[in-house]
């Protein structure tokens, strides 16, 4: 089963870092402790051997001093035999001076041979090495070591020789008549040579059991150490572990975990500060679901709230289109005495026309002349009637209602108004001046409800000129430019004015001084909804006795 902690984690972990590292080290000190113990033991043994083979070959020489004085076989031959019973020795050689052996032995047994060639070739013992070794015990003043193989059986020896010595003092003439003398210095003098071959099979094999030993006991320290290594780094990162399971276990949002503290050191301080601060979050996740429940049933009334305003916000939309019509029809009452007088003087042209032609058909003579008369009235008639078409046209279209955006021409808007409006001013004795700037830019926006702004501020203006007056029209691109970023249209009038504490709430719902007039209070209001619809804006200046001058800013488009 795969490791939560490790899960998704690359590399290796600290745990096998720290066995490799450590195991590495036990490996390399438990080698260099078994070289080392090693190399001692084989000094030791090797300095054994070579004590043993050093006291045999001096207690050889010793032994052997008045056998060889003497030339006695049997003193020699005794000396001979007593060496050959230690273990390991391979041959045993006893020369005199000049390279005689006088007694040999090995490790099968002998007895004298007076062929020398034949001794040494029984020991194994090559003629030359001979002389050189024989050469060198004989002038030496110790022991001469030799290490080699012997020739018949490949065994390896440890060849040592040492000069056998007497020790003689000069005496005179005088002592041999028994004469006293002072006494003679003593002196040493070589009588010949011992020498022995120890095998070295046995030193061999003792060094070979000693290294196998030292591997087995390196490998074995070397194992125990990897063993407790292992074991002391699972013990020492079980509650890292612990801590690492219990970091992931916050991450999934279990801020109830907690770290078992078994130690006093600073992991056990560390899983303490684990458990404060996963006993911290608890209370923070405690209180932060809390403020959720808050947040989710306030969440939950805002839905609703939001829903009813959304419902309220339909029927205002509603009421307020509702409304916009009901000013509509409003400003259609009050431009039904006007419309009615401007369709009456056409319509009464067109009857008149209509009588007289009829009349000119009825007689029995009919010229030329009538002809081209009753052409002309014809002609009245079409122009009186398209008059009248454009007329109800316009009406109809102001009254309609509609939501269709599109591109507008101010000033034609303007025109379309006047053909329903401007005969009433004359009625009211209202002089009507136009200025419209060439090049002028359109706007965007629904045309009907932008004709409705202006017949609302033309029948304010003729309200507000009971007596008659001058109704101003302009219109012109700002910053003077044909790709003005703005149109601004002024509608001004010469009436009465606005006071100041009027001007104020002019544009408020419902705010009205047409008592006479009874006036719903809407027009304004509405005007300024829909100019601030097309994201325009509308300025209002006013003195009292003097009139009144609406500025509408609209944007203007390519």
């Amino acid at each position: 089963m795969k490791n939560p902690v490790m899960a998704g984690r690359k590399g290796f972990g600290i745990a096998f870092k720290f066995t490799v590292t450590i195991s590495a080290l036990i490996i390399l000190m438990s080698f260099s402790f078994g070289y080392f113990i090693s190399k001692r033991q084989i000094n030791s043994i090797m300095a054994e051997f070579q004590d043993r083979a050093e006291t045999l070959i001096t207690t050889l020489a010793y032994n052997c001093e008045f056998g060889v004085l003497s030339a006695n076989e049997d003193i020699l031959d005794k000396a001979v035999r007593a060496i050959e019973e230690q273990k390991g020795l391979e041959y045993v050689l006893i020369y005199d001076t000049d390279h005689n052996i006088l007694a040999h032995g090995h490790s099968a047994g002998g007895g004298m041979d007076d062929n020398h060639e034949g001794i040494w070739g029984r020991h194994g013992l090559d003629t030359v090495n001979e002389l050189v070794i024989f050469s060198t015990a004989l002038t030496s003043k110790r022991s001469v070591i030799f290490t080699g193989k012997v020739s018949d059986s490949g065994i390896s020896v440890y060849d040592i020789s040492m000069p056998v010595k007497t020790v003689k003092t000069a005496e005179g003439p005088e002592a041999l008549l028994g004469i006293p003398t002072a006494p003679q210095e003593a002196v040493e003098e070589v009588i010949g040579v011992a020498r022995i071959g120890l095998s070295l099979t046995g030193v061999d094999e003792l060094i070979k059991g000693t290294i196998n030993s030292t591997l087995l006991i390196t490998l074995a320290l070397m194992l125990a150490g990897i063993v407790i290594t292992i074991f002391l780094v699972r013990l020492i990162l079980k509650p890292i572990r612990e801590l690492a399971l219990g970091t992931n276990k916050v991450a999934e949002g279990d801020v109830s975990y907690r770290v078992a503290i078994t130690t006093g050191d600073e992991i056990g301080a560390l899983a303490s500060s684990f458990n404060n601060m996963t006993e911290s979050l608890a209370k923070a996740k405690k209180l932060v679901d809390e403020r959720t429940g808050e947040l989710e049933r306030t969440n939950t009334s805002l839905l609703k709230t939001n829903y009813e305003l959304e419902k309220i916000t339909k029927e205002l939309k509603a009421a307020q289109a509702q409304l916009i019509q009901s000013s509509k029809m409003t400003a259609i009452g009050q431009l039904g005495a006007g419309v009615a007088h401007e369709l009456n003087n056409p319509i009464g042209g067109i009857l008149g026309y209509s009588q007289f032609m009829l009349t000119k058909i009825d007689k029995p003579e009919f010229s030329s002349e009538d002809f081209k008369t009753c052409r002309k009235y014809l002609e009245h008639i079409e122009r009186e009637s398209g008059r009248c078409k454009t007329i109800v046209e316009n009406l109809l279209t102001f009254s309609r209602k509609s939501d269709i955006i599109e591109d507008i021409d101010i000033v034609k808007v303007i025109e379309s108004t006047l053909t329903i409006i401007g005969h009433q001013m004359q009625l009211k004795n209202i002089k009507i001046e136009k200025d419209f700037g060439e090049g002028l830019a359109n706007t965007s926006g629904v045309a009907n409800k932008l004709q409705q702004v202006f017949t609302n501020m033309m029948l304010n203006a003729q309200h507000a000129m009971p007596d008659g007056g001058t109704l101003y029209l302009r219109a012109r691109n700002l910053n003077g430019s044909d790709r003005a970023a703005k149109i601004a249209i002024e509608i001004e009038d010469t009436g009465m004015g606005i006071s100041e504490e009027n001007l104020e709430r002019i544009f408020e719902p419902f705010f009205t001084t047409k008592q006479d007039w009874k006036g719903t209070g809407l027009g304004l209001a509405i005007t300024y909804q829909i100019i601030e619809s097309m994201k325009g804006k509308i300025d209002v200046k006013s003195a009292v006795g003097k009139g009144t001058k609406f500025t509408i800013t609209l944007p203007a488009i390519s």
